[in-house]
């Protein structure tokens, strides 16, 4: 007949089904009939281990979307890589990385000389031709007395009148390239667009800059004013999150508020499984000093309030 041994544990029970005894004489384990003894003997350890060494119990990780929170990374919410748009010699280099500035600031200069050249050759050229310009009214006026005492043709009035249009157009022309050259000179210079700080240099003095070169930007500077934080949002947990929904910023002990500006419409990823988004929020004091709490690049938890 078969016996059933039952073992109970507080993690599992065991039943274990076992032959008739065995024959064979000298048999360490009897009760199992045929099964040989190392076979046994590894089922009476596992049960054993199962009784003195308790099975496991892995927590499940909580889900960080779920309870309300995502990871982001601090970037710019504005940033602006300056060139010239001239090529040129830089002659001058006012601010090293790290420095704030203020709008209007000067940050590089090319040399004046070749763009003050181009001022003041547009500037003869308009100044040459006033005279001609002066002449050529005066010689219509002179057609346009003796026309009217028909002394001369209609058609030598006309080309007068064209003369004198055509004198005009010169000058006009000449006015524009003035301005042309005025606002390449100005465009020598490099100023800050806006309030911020010089993340970027890569210009020295008498180096020289060519637009067309596939080169770095010379100056790069950044608004601390407004930072972002980029996210990625799971798309199981999109109705959670909407635009203009305020949050909470918290990188260590420093938490600010931010609100949401933006969720996006295509998929990060191939499988549409998350979506990027972004927050906007204010600094605290002291931003991108010794004890600043939020830099560039870091990560932050992102808790919707």
């Amino acid at each position: 007949m078969n016996r059933t041994l039952i073992v109970r544990t507080s993690h599992l029970s065991l039943r274990l089904s076992a032959l008739r005894p065995s024959a064979q004489k000298g048999s360490l384990f009897p009760v199992f009939g045929r099964r040989s003894a190392k076979q046994t003997l590894g089922v009476f350890l596992l049960t054993a281990l199962s009784i003195f060494m308790p099975a496991p119990v892995f927590a499940q990780q909580p889900d960080s979307t779920i309870a309300g929170a995502v990871e982001g990374r601090i970037d710019w919410a504005r940033r602006a890589s300056l060139r010239f748009s001239q090529s040129g010699i830089i002659e001058q280099v006012a601010v090293r990385v790290g420095d704030r500035v203020e709008p209007g600031q000067i940050l590089l200069a090319l040399d004046p000389a070749p763009f003050d050249a181009e001022v003041d050759a547009a500037q003869a050229e308009l100044t040459r031709l006033d005279p001609d310009l002066q002449e050529g009214e005066r010689e219509l006026e002179r057609a346009q007395d003796l026309f009217d005492r028909t002394l001369i043709s209609d058609h030598e009035l006309h080309l007068s009148r064209i003369a004198l249009a055509r004198l005009k157009a010169q000058q006009a022309q000449a006015q524009a390239l003035l301005r042309l050259a005025q606002i390449r000179r100005e465009r020598s210079v490099l100023r800050a667009p806006f309030a911020g700080i010089v993340i970027g240099k890569e210009a020295e003095i008498g180096e020289f800059f060519d637009p067309q070169l596939p080169a770095p930007a010379p100056i790069r500077i950044g608004d601390p004013s407004l930072l972002t934080a980029r996210m990625l949002l799971p798309s199981d947990a999109l109705f959670e999150w909407e635009k203009g929904l305020e949050v909470k910023i918290t990188r260590g002990e420093r938490s600010v508020v931010g609100h949401i500006r933006h969720i996006g419409i295509e998929a990060a990823d191939a499988t549409g499984s998350f979506y990027p988004a972004e927050v906007r929020f204010v600094p605290p004091p002291g931003f991108g000093g010794k004890n600043s709490a939020f830099r560039i690049g870091q990560t932050v938890e992102i808790r919707r309030k």
